[in-house]
C-alpha cells in the first residue's frame, strides 16, 4: 500500500513539474538591448537598473565589451529601466514585460546642461540632480574644442576655483577652492591620491590630451575621501581604450621656444581594451635659466570578462627639468639665477569591480604614488622624496525602496625622507553613507567616516546632502560637514631649528554649508545655479617663535571663508556658453604672527574677492571655436623678500586674460588649429614678482587613423 502511494505521488510530482515549468516560463522573460554614445562607440560598464512598479523586485547587470546586456527571469509586469554611465545623461524608460523585450539601441546623451552622472561626490555613480553639493564636469567634447595643453588651464574657467601658476609653463601651480588653502582640496586621477600627504600638489605638468574628463565636487568630503578633502575634490579621469582601434598624432609649434608632440594608441580586442598616450613639450618661456622639458606617458587597460565583473589598471610617468630663475618681474631682484629643478611622479592602480546578485557591487583597489623632487641651487640639492601605498574596500548594497547603503575601509600607508631619514606613518579610514529617494522629489545622503592616523589619532567626519526637487525645472540644495587634514611630513618631522617639526600635532579642521537654488530654462537649455557657502577653519598649523629663537610648528590658527557662486550653463544646437562669478570674503580670525599677511585680520592671502569668467564653444561638423576670458581682483599678496622694506607691496593688482582656439578638419582625419593665450597682451603677475607670459601663439596640426568617425 505504501509503495503504490509513493508510485502515484512521484507521478503527480512529475506531472506537476510538466504543467508548472512551461506556466513560469510563460510568466517571466528576458530584456535585452545595447547601450551606444551619440557616436555609434559602445559604452561598456554601465550600470543598467529594472525595478518593478507592481511588486518589490529589482534587476541589476552592467554592459558588457559590447555594451550590450541582458536581464533573465523578469517576470511579466511594469518596470522601470534606468542606465548610469559616467559622463553621460541618465537614461529612464518604462517597460511592460510581457514577453522578451529586445530593446532598440539605447544611446546616452554627452552631459546636457543640468544632468549627468557622476562618481566622485558619492563614490558610486549618481545623476547630479540628486547631489546636494555644488558640482562641475569638463568633459572629452569641452577639451576638445578648448586645444588647452595642461590640467590647470582647464580649471581656470571652474567657479569659487583660483588657479596660481608662479610665472612661466612649468612653475608651481596650486589651487584655492572657496577660500581654503592650497593644500584643502583632495585629488585623484583614477581614484589614485596624488597629494602630498597632507600637502598640495603640483598641477604644472598634466597634459591633457589623455583626460577623458574632470569632475570637481566643492564642500568638505572628508566623509567619503579623508584627509585633504577639506574643500573638495578634484577627480581627473584618464581616457579609455575606443571600441575601435585608432592612433592619433599631433604637433605643434609657438613663439616662447615652445614645440610639442603628442601620440596615443586607443582600441579594443575581444574583452580587452587599451589606451596609450605620449606626450612630449619643450619651451623656453621668457628669460634667463626659465626653460621647461615635460615627457609623459599615460596607460589605461581594461579587462571584461563577463557583464558582471570589469578589471582595470592605470599607469602614469611624467618626467619634468624646469629652470628656477626665481622672482622675474620688473622692479623684482631674483636670487637663483642658475637653479633648477627635477621632477619624477610615478603611479599606479589597480581596481576589480564585481555585481554580486541585483544588489550588491564590490570594488577591491590597490593604489600607488611615488614622487621624487629635487632642487638645485648654489648652495647643493635639496631632495623631497614620498610613496604611498593605498589598499581599498567599497560596497554598495541597493534596496528597493531604502536606496543605497555604501560602506568601506581604506587603508594608506605613507613614507617621505625629511632630514635625510626615511618616516612612514598610517591611516585607516571607516565609512559608511545612505543615499535614499523620497517622492521622487528629495534626495538625501547621510554618512560618516571615522579616522585612525598615526599622526594625529583618531577623527570623525560626518556629512549630510539634501537635494530637493521644487518644481521639475527648480531645485533647492543643501549640505553641510566636517572636513580635516593630516599635517604634512615637514611639519611633523623637521629637524631645521627655524621650522621644527612637531609630532604631536592635531588634523586641521573644517566646519562648513552651503544652499543654493537651482533655476533650468528653456527645457533645461538653460541652467542658473546662486550657492552660498560658510567655511570655518580651525587647527591651522603655524610657526611660533619659541624663547630659544627657533620657530616651531603648532596649531593656533583660524580663518574664515564665506561667499556666494553664481553659475550660469547654456547650449543651444552646436553651441554651449558658460560664465562664473565668485564673491569671496575671507579673512584670519585668529593667529600669533604680527607681520602682514598672517596677523589676525589680514585677508586671506592669494585668494580674490571678487573673481569671474566666462567660455563660449562652438562645434561643427567640420570645425570648432572656443573663446574664454576671465577676471580676477585685486588680491592680498606679497613676495616675502622685500616686505621689511618701506612702502612694501601687500596687494596685487586685478587683471582680464582672453584665451581662443579654432580646429578645422580640411581633410577627413586631418585637422589643423591654432590656439591664442592672453590675446590682448595683458601685463600681470598670477603671484607676485612672477610675471605671466605676454600673447602666445602656437599653431598645429592633428592626424587620426581608424576610431570611430
Amino acid at each position: 500500500m505504501f509503495r503504490i502511494r509513493v508510485a502515484w505521488l512521484c507521478r503527480a510530482i512529475s506531472l506537476s513539474l510538466a504543467v508548472c515549468t512551461p506556466l513560469l516560463a510563460q510568466s517571466s522573460a528576458a530584456v535585452s538591448g545595447c547601450v551606444e554614445d551619440s557616436t555609434r562607440a559602445a559604452i561598456p560598464g554601465a550600470m543598467v537598473i529594472l525595478t518593478s512598479s507592481d511588486r518589490p523586485a529589482r534587476f541589476q547587470a552592467q554592459t558588457d565589451e559590447k555594451g550590450c546586456f541582458s536581464l533573465g527571469n523578469v517576470r511579466f509586469g511594469k518596470y522601470q529601466l534606468r542606465i548610469l554611465a559616467e559622463a553621460f545623461s541618465p537614461f529612464e524608460k518604462d517597460l511592460v514585460v510581457e514577453d522578451a523585450v529586445r530593446l532598440d539601441t539605447v544611446v546616452l546623451e554627452i552631459r546636457p546642461v543640468r544632468d549627468t552622472v557622476l562618481v566622485t561626490a558619492t563614490r558610486t555613480p549618481t545623476s547630479s540632480v540628486a547631489l546636494g553639493s555644488s558640482v562641475d564636469v569638463i568633459d572629452r567634447a569641452q577639451i576638445n574644442a578648448s586645444e588647452i595643453r595642461t590640467t590647470a588651464d582647464l580649471l581656470r574657467n571652474i567657479g569659487s576655483l583660483t588657479v596660481l601658476r608662479t610665472g612661466n609653463a612649468g612653475g608651481i601651480t596650486t589651487i584655492f577652492l572657496r577660500g581654503g588653502e592650497s593644500d584643502y582640496t583632495k585629488i585623484l586621477i583614477d581614484g589614485i591620491p596624488v597629494n602630498q600627504p597632507g600637502g598640495v600638489y603640483d598641477f604644472a605638468h598634466i597634459p591633457t590630451d589623455n583626460i577623458d574628463r574632470i569632475e570637481i565636487v566643492r564642500g568638505p568630503q572628508s566623509a567619503v575621501f579623508g584627509s585633504d578633502a577639506i574643500t573638495g575634490v578634484v577627480q581627473v579621469f584618464t581616457r579609455p581604450g575606443a571600441s575601435s582601434p585608432e592612433a592619433e598624432y599631433s604637433i605643434e609649434g609657438g613663439n616662447f621656444g615652445t614645440f610639442q608632440q603628442r601620440a596615443a594608441l586607443r582600441g579594443s580586442w575581444k574583452k580587452f581594451d587599451a589606451a596609450n598616450t605620449f606626450s612630449r613639450l619643450d619651451t623656453d618661456n621668457i628669460g634667463r635659466n626659465n626653460d621647461y622639458r615635460n615627457a609623459s606617458y599615460f596607460g589605461n587597460f581594461g579587462f571584461t570578462p563577463d557583464s558582471r565583473r570589469v578589471l582595470r589598471a592605470t599607469l602614469l610617468h611624467v618626467s619634468t627639468r624646469a629652470g628656477a630663475p626665481g622672482v622675474n618681474a620688473p622692479g623684482f631682484t631674483s636670487f637663483g639665477p642658475n637653479d633648477h629643478t627635477q621632477r619624477l611622479e610615478r603611479a599606479g592602480g589597480l581596481t576589480y569591480r564585481a555585481l554580486v546578485g541585483s544588489h550588491l557591487t564590490q570594488h577591491l583597489a590597490y593604489r600607488l604614488y611615488d614622487h621624487d623632487y629635487a632642487y638645485f641651487s648654489a648652495f647643493g640639492p635639496s631632495y623631497v622624496a614620498h610613496t604611498r601605498h593605498r589598499a581599498e574596500y567599497h560596497g554598495d548594497v541597493a534596496f528597493l525602496a531604502a536606496g543605497t547603503f555604501s560602506y568601506g575601509i581604506d587603508f594608506d600607508r605613507e613614507n617621505a625622507t625629511v632630514a635625510n631619514k626615511r618616516r612612514s606613518r598610517d591611516d585607516t579610514g571607516y565609512y559608511v553613507q545612505h543615499q535614499v529617494e523620497a517622492w521622487k522629489r528629495l534626495d538625501i545622503t547621510a554618512g560618516v567616516r571615522v579616522e585612525d592616523n598615526t599622526a594625529f589619532g583618531t577623527s570623525t567626519s560626518p556629512r549630510l546632502a539634501i537635494s530637493f526637487r521644487l518644481r521639475p525645472d527648480t531645485r533647492l540644495r543643501f549640505s553641510a560637514g566636517k572636513g580635516i587634514k593630516e599635517p604634512n611630513f615637514i611639519e611633523n618631522f623637521s629637524e631645521n631649528r627655524f621650522f621644527l617639526g612637531n609630532p604631536d600635532l592635531l588634523a586641521e579642521r573644517s566646519r562648513s554649508w552651503e544652499a543654493g537654488i537651482e533655476q533650468s530654462l528653456w527645457r533645461d537649455r538653460i541652467t542658473a545655479d546662486l550657492t552660498w557657502f560658510d567655511n570655518r577653519f580651525r587647527n591651522l598649523i603655524e610657526l611660533v617663535r619659541q624663547p630659544d629663537g627657533s620657530s616651531r610648528y603648532q596649531n593656533i590658527g583660524r580663518t574664515l571663508a564665506r561667499g556666494l557662486e553664481l553659475r550660469t550653463r547654456a547650449r543651444v544646437r552646436q553651441i554651449s556658453f558658460q560664465s562664473n562669478y565668485t564673491y569671496l570674503d575671507g579673512h584670519i580670525q585668529q593667529s600669533n604672527q604680527a607681520s602682514f599677511p598672517f596677523r589676525s585680520g589680514d585677508p586671506l592671502l592669494r585668494r580674490p574677492r571678487h573673481s569671474a569668467d566666462f567660455t563660449v564653444a562652438w562645434s561643427e561638423p567640420k570645425w570648432k571655436a572656443y573663446w574664454s576670458s576671465r577676471f580676477i581682483g585685486r588680491r592680498a599678496d606679497s613676495d616675502f623678500f622685500t616686505f621689511r622694506m618701506p612702502g612694501f607691496l601687500t596687494s596685487n593688482p586685478g587683471y582680464t586674460a582672453s584665451d581662443a582656439s579654432f580646429t578645422y578638419e580640411f581633410l577627413r582625419r586631418i585637422s589643423a588649429f591654432v590656439r591664442i593665450e592672453n590675446i590682448f597682451d595683458r601685463d600681470y603677475q598670477e603671484v607676485l614678482g612672477y610675471q605671466a607670459l605676454g600673447r602666445g601663439v602656437a599653431v598645429g596640426t592633428r592626424v587620426r587613423l581608424g576610431g570611430e568617425k
